[in-house]
């Protein structure tokens, strides 16, 4: 809604020449300001925006208290109606460029008359007095919002159809700061303002309108976000803590947009989805900054957007059944949100600690697959796997903390119900199909070892390698660090080497459990069946690893997530010089002595060095034992593994890898046993992966 009534209504000078209408613009007379108007929209000239211009930013350069009330009702005008420039007549398109240039060489004056339209009260200027007092954060409904509502209308339509002007004009911090005023702005209960222009009833928006005010905050976050992250810290309009609060509200209002007082004539369908990209992408972008991170983790921000979006897709079903929209408007909007949940995916990649696995497990219990399967119903193919592949995306990024049991069970179970139904829309896209087969194929496979006695069993105490002999597990009670089959076990291992380590366990326990990162048995021993499975799968189906390991004595580093072909080997004194740094020192006696068993001729030297002895009778078989390195990582987190894994049986496949990878393991049994094991954290990650492996590359649906 434009602030200045229709110029074609002030045409008295009409025929009047250019040059005295151009001067008597610039003295503020708004008929040839109006004028001015009317010969823009019919044939610009570069001459014509320069009256406009001059009185915002000679108005701009004075004091406030120095105006009257007639002055600034003319600044305010000029920036009405430069904000309407796009619907200008330019004869030459240097003249559109160039009328782009003057505003943004202009802006700061531009920036001060939007926020003095805003934050002032119209009765603060008078002919003789200045009796202004900027207006809160709070704004009445009526003339107060509407004021908001306008000078949203006058900036959105100023930068609107120009990307070029959006990014230029960021790089003002004053129009980051009213950028976010407008997004901090509230009614009455503390609900933002949203639409604050208020159209009447007859005038209702659709669910792909953007409120004004959302999109000028989007649109200067997305240019210039670690600015605007200073300012949200710095704290000056309100908290960085009131911020991520009335940026939640914010979410939760448009979906529920008749709950303000201002809107409660609007249906339940709209304002929606356009308004949830930009909040999440707003999000999203600001996540990059560490304690805005934190803070916007806190309040459980990914999860709580999920399950907006999750109700809004019910919302838009329960229209399309009532047949208030069509199908083909239904999977338009839900595939916009569909678009959006893949971007708040990607916000758990940037929390950090154990946070994203919070995250990533309250996002599934949300229902961002029922979403997606509802979207599979009803969306074309083009939406799930074209462009940024919403699909990919969402599997591409949760999919790698499937290895945690508690986020397992929840993908498995979303994937059968709501996933597998729907997988025949992507028979056009044959690539995707595959992905998800081998998605399903793999977590059918993994979901053998969700039962606590289907997992693999180990024993810390490295004197003790007999199967037959393990019992119940048996946690040392002060660092809960180490795990025995028994109390012969314990007592074996206190004498050798837990004595001497133990104190340092706890204290690294403590710290953990401290920092939210407590890490249990359960959850390793779900991870370590996960590595044997699909490391012994490799073996079965690739004669050339078992006669690489047989021939050369060589570690694998692999990742259970990652394909296989990613994985290479690496000679032993190699990889020990590489990876040693990085294994604590409180853990160095366990790491050298699982090295030891699996090569005798290794030692480490006094001084740090690593050399092998000279090869003597090696107790081994060859090809007797493997040492398998992985790599779970978590953000800023690296879990490391190395196992040392044993064969007890040879067994050969006739299928491929995805086939014996499908096996069940419960009841054919397995060719190794995990014999030895030592873990550990990076934290902050030193990505010893990607130093062993080369770059971190791909988006495999955790599949080979």
């Amino acid at each position: 809604m434009s602030y200045v009534s229709n110029p074609s209504l002030f045409r008295r000078l009409a025929g009047k020449p250019l040059p005295p209408i151009l001067h008597a613009a610039s003295l503020g007379s708004r008929e040839h300001l109006h004028e001015l108007h009317v010969r823009m929209r019919d044939g610009f000239s570069p001459e014509m925006i320069e009256p406009y211009l001059k009185i915002m930013n000679d108005g701009a350069a004075a004091r406030l208290v120095d105006l009257r009330r007639e002055q600034v009702d003319v600044a305010v005008i000029c920036l009405s109606i430069v904000s309407s420039h796009s619907g200008w007549r330019y004869s030459n398109p240097l003249h559109r460029a160039g009328v782009e240039k003057r505003l943004v060489e202009s802006f700061e004056s531009i920036v001060y008359w939007a926020d003095c339209m805003m934050s002032y009260a119209p009765n603060a200027f008078t002919n003789d007095k200045w009796t202004g007092r900027r207006i809160g954060l709070e704004r009445k409904p009526g003339l107060e919002l509407q004021t908001v509502g306008r000078t949203a209308d006058i900036m959105y339509n100023m930068l609107s159809n120009s990307k070029s002007l959006r990014e230029s004009v960021s790089r003002y911090e004053s129009f980051l700061k009213l950028a976010l005023l407008f997004w901090l702005v509230t009614v009455p209960g503390g609900k933002p303002a949203i639409n604050p222009a208020a159209r009447p009833p007859s005038q209702l928006v659709t669910p792909d309108h953007t409120d004004e005010p959302t999109a000028l905050f989007h649109w200067a976050n997305a240019e210039n976000p670690e600015v605007m992250a200073k300012l949200i810290l710095d704290g000056t309009l309100c908290s960085p803590e009131e911020f991520v609060q009335k940026t939640m509200r914010r979410m939760i209002c448009f979906a529920k947009v008749n709950t303000i007082p201002h809107l409660s004539h609007f249906p339940d369908v709209t304002l929606e989805t356009r308004n949830f990209q930009c909040v999440a992408f707003s999000i999203g972008t600001l996540m990059a900054n560490k304690p805005l991170s934190s803070l916007f983790s806190d309040v459980g921000a990914p999860e709580i957007l999920v399950k907006i979006l999750v109700d809004a897709d019910s919302k838009f079903l329960s229209a399309r059944k009532a047949k208030v929209i069509t199908q083909a408007r239904c999977a338009e909007l839900m595939g916009d949100n569909l678009f959006t949940t893949g971007r708040v995916a990607a916000m758990v990649l940037q929390t950090d600690g154990f946070r994203p696995m919070r995250h990533v497990h309250n996002i599934f219990a949300a229902g961002i697959l029922s979403m997606l399967g509802n979207c599979m119903s009803m969306c074309n193919i083009s939406q799930l796997t074209e462009g940024n592949a919403p699909m990919t995306a969402i599997f591409g990024t949760l999919g790698g903390f499937c290895v945690f049991p508690k986020i397992f069970r929840l993908l498995h179970h979303d994937l059968h119900r709501y996933i597998v139904p729907n997988s025949s829309v992507l028979r056009k896209d044959p690539q995707s199909l595959a992905q998800l087969d081998g998605t399903v194929r793999r977590a059918d496979a993994w979901a053998q070892y969700m039962p606590k006695d289907a997992r693999v069993k180990v024993c810390d105490n490295s004197m003790h390698v007999a199967e037959a002999a393990r019992g119940s597990p048996k946690t040392c009670s002060r660092c809960h660090s180490v795990v025995y089959c028994s109390r012969q076990c314990q007592r074996e291992d206190w004498r050798s080497r837990h004595r001497d380590e133990c104190h340092h366990m706890y204290e690294d326990y403590l710290e953990r459990k401290h920092t939210d990162t407590s890490y249990s048995h359960h959850t390793r021993t779900f991870q370590l069946s996960l590595l044997l499975h699909v490391y012994e799968t490799a073996m079965c189906t690739s004669p050339t690893w078992a006669a690489d390991i047989r021939a050369n004595k060589v570690v694998k580093i692999m990742d259970p997530t990652r394909p296989v072909v990613e994985s290479v080997f690496e000679p032993l004194k190699r990889y020990l010089k590489r990876v040693r740094p990085f294994v604590p020192k409180f853990k160095m006696k366990r790491f050298d002595d699982l090295i030891e068993m699996f090569d005798p001729t290794y030692v480490t030297e006094a001084d740090g060095v690593v050399a092998l002895r000279t090869p003597g009778t090696d107790p081994h078989n060859p090809g007797e034992l493997s040492l398998v390195h992985s790599i779970i990582q978590i953000t800023d987190i690296e879990i490391n593994f190395i196992v040392l894994f044993r064969r007890v049986r040879t067994t050969t496949s006739n299928g491929g890898f995805e086939d014996f990878m499908s096996r069940d393991a419960r009841v054919g049994g397995s060719d190794f046993e995990v014999l030895q094991f030592v873990w550990f954290y990076n934290s902050p990650a030193q990505f010893v992966l990607d130093k062993l492996l080369g770059t971190y590359t791909g988006d495999s649906w955790f599949t080979s």
